[in-house]
């Protein structure tokens, strides 16, 4: 069966933006596990994680219907990526008082 080159690739970045975000939580559960010592830290942030999804989840259908799809999930991927990048400054000033702004990214 031939894939329309459009499926394919939407594959392709679909996989490369998920080992992206299992890298980038790791490092960050890694990070806070480090910084903190504290398990109930870490574990929190895959928490956040997947709430937040759960949340965005419920509210995706009622954006497609308003938006084009093409657009939505570009939109969603650039949005993502500024806020990793703000994520990475943040990084560079993390200590134990201020790791909760950490986690504030992540919701969003």
């Amino acid at each position: 069966m031939k894939l329309n080159k459009n499926f394919t690739l939407l594959m392709i970045g679909q996989s490369i933006a998920n080992i992206g975000d299992v890298l980038y939580i790791i490092s960050v559960i890694s990070a806070i596990f480090e910084l903190t010592g504290s398990a109930f830290a870490a574990s929190i942030v895959p928490f956040i994680i997947t709430s937040s999804m759960f949340i965005s989840s419920i509210l995706t259908p009622l954006l497609i219907s308003k938006v084009n799809l093409k657009w939505l999930m570009a939109g969603s991927q650039i949005g993502k990526t500024i806020f990793l990048g703000n994520l990475g400054l943040v990084l560079i000033d993390l200590t134990l008082s201020n790791y909760y702004k950490i986690l504030l990214f992540f919701i969003l």
